[in-house]
């Protein structure tokens, strides 16, 4: 009888074991602005629909590029890529994607290429509003099914790494159709991703949204109709916390299992983190493709100035500012091509280092002459030069980044008036409609040789005419960085691959048209438990590979 007993308890220790670790629950600092996938491309959101929401392809672990709910990559070995001239005389690449068997919609409903066809005349619509208008609004300029699983796109302008189609993000047409057709203008604000969450019709992904509490918390739980490889959690729990003290609180309370790399603790927090906890958690430090930087709102005519933004950045210690912030590991940026990128240069790029009398030279350039009583610089119309400096709320790094600019800038004449807004306030509303008056302290993650057409471009900048499509906030018009850009995506040969993309550093160097800071390092809170969370270094998420997650 007491082996008996003992038997028992054994297999019940052993089920309740097992039973604590069927759901997961995850600490995020910020809450996405909304859900729709091809608009507003956030890191908080993104983070969210790797769960959620599969693309056609995606740079995976090892940096090359890889299916998700294709069969395979095409290429021109493969007989999938096929180069053709368009009747204007435009060369083009015609390539063939054939989506995998059984694909559904976590209502049962099939995944085919009327999804496909569907998404593309909503994201090719002027008004769409989606982050990369240039994909599916220029650059793909015809999609035609071949029957229910294969699709042909003819492409003018990414003919370099023609089967890149990341940004391509596939709707259920069963459920979205009609509610675009009703209006397409205003289908951006009435699709079931915002107004109807939880419908299981909207998500192809392992997992689908069960409860969505805006701003908050999201759970999500087992997509029966996912046919890849079974998840390992019943259910997942989203919380955020938009504190970054509060995240290290809740993690040791147990109200958290694990805090993302994504959107987690900051550096200084992640090391006297692991000097204390190392028993009990892994972490996991990552250099990412993600770059810390201003946004510059080059509509206003001090900004419009190079020499102005150049002083801004030559008043900088950021060498200091990293040393002292990010305990010295995240890395000065003078472009936003991060030295691990194969795309990466340092020939003929302008380097900005911390130089005060230069500065000073270059603001007194450009007419900022004067000194006030209060240490702060006017030109002959007795303007300030005061600016609005910009960030996120509740990441008390950037705010203290933020105090520290501050003090730098005014050591040479320069006043910060400082705010913050919440996230979603300002990827929803400050950047997309480029609603900042000066400056805004952001990141943005990239991904390996991604030009930073949505970024840079001309045809990036948001407005109300093109429904508010693309992420270049600053509004930089810059006609020899648009034609690079441009060159790149059409010149293939290697040494014309060098000169354009080093022709983009050493513009996007000279001109600023942001003002780059440092590239960032991310870190992973794990428990001993937990296993196959890993970090991508890019700008997929690691939730995008979320059934690889075990636990003890």
């Amino acid at each position: 009888m007491l082996m008996a007993t003992a038997s028992l308890v054994a297999l019940s220790s052993a089920a309740v074991a097992q039973s604590k670790h069927t759901t997961l629950t995850i600490g995020v600092s910020q809450f996405g602005s909304n859900l729709l996938p091809p608009v507003e491309n956030m890191v908080a959101k993104e983070y969210l629909l790797g769960f959620t929401h599969r693309r056609l392809t995606v740079y995976g672990y090892d940096w090359n590029l890889e299916c998700q709910i294709c069969t395979e990559i095409p290429t021109v070995e493969n007989g999938r890529v096929e180069a053709v001239t368009l009747p204007d005389g435009r060369a083009a690449r015609k390539v063939r994607f054939t989506l995998k068997p059984d694909l559904k919609w976590g209502d049962g409903a099939p995944l085919t290429t009327k999804d496909v066809l569907f998404s593309y005349e909503y994201a090719k619509h002027p008004l769409s509003g989606v982050y990369n208008g240039t994909l599916t609004g220029v650059d793909i300029v015809d999609l035609k099914a071949l029957d229910e699983r294969s699709f042909v796109i003819t492409r003018t302008l990414n003919q370099c790494t023609p089967a890149q189609i990341n940004d391509f993000r596939v709707l259920p047409a069963h459920l979205e159709e009609a509610k675009f057709r009703e209006n397409p203008a205003e289908y951006r604000l009435k699709n079931g991703y915002d107004t109807d969450p939880t419908n299981p019709g909207l998500w192809n992904g392992p997992y689908r949204i069960t409860s969505y509490d805006r701003g908050a918390n999201t759970v999500m739980e087992r997509n029966p109709y996912w046919t890849g490889q079974k998840p390992y959690f019943d259910r997942i729990v989203v919380k955020t916390i938009e504190n970054t003290a509060a995240l290290e609180s809740n993690l040791k309370s147990g109200d958290i299992d694990f805090i993302s790399a994504e959107n987690g603790l900051t550096i200084d927090q992640s090391v006297a983190f692991q000097k204390r906890n190392k028993d009990a958690f892994d972490l996991e430090f990552k250099s990412q493709l993600m770059y810390e930087y201003l946004n510059v709102n080059q509509d206003d005519p001090w900004l419009k100035d190079v020499r102005l933004r150049q002083a801004l950045l030559y008043a900088l210690d950021r060498a200091a500012i990293s040393a002292r912030i990010f305990e010295g590991q995240q890395t000065v940026a003078d472009t936003t091509i991060h030295p691990l990128d194969k795309v990466h240069t340092d020939d003929g790029v302008t380097k900005y280092g911390f130089d005060k009398a230069k500065a000073v030279e270059l603001l007194v350039a450009a007419g900022w002459t004067k000194v006030g009583s209060d240490g702060i610089r006017t030109n002959d119309k007795g303007e300030r030069l005061s600016l609005e400096l910009g960030t996120t709320a509740g990441n008390k790094v950037r705010e203290l980044v933020q105090q520290v600019m501050q003090k730098m800038w005014k050591d040479v004449g320069v006043e910060a008036r400082l705010k913050v807004l919440p996230p979603r306030v300002v990827f929803g509303e400050a950047l997309r409609k480029r609603q900042f008056p000066h400056l805004y302290l952001t990141a943005y993650s990239t991904s390996p040789g991604l030009l930073p057409e949505a970024t840079l471009h001309s045809r990036g900048i948001p407005s109300e005419a093109n429904g508010w499509a693309g992420q270049n906030y600053s509004g930089a018009k810059i006609p020899a960085l648009d034609h690079a850009i441009d060159d790149a995506q059409l010149r293939c040969g290697a040494d014309e691959q060098k000169k354009d993309w080093g022709d983009i550093q050493r513009l996007t160097a000279a001109d600023l048209p942001i003002i780059p800071l440092f590239f960032r390092v991310n870190t992973n809170v794990t428990p001993k438990w937990l296993h196959g969370v890993r970090q991508t270094g890019h700008q997929y998420s690691s939730t995008m590979w979320v059934e690889t997650w075990t636990a003890d």
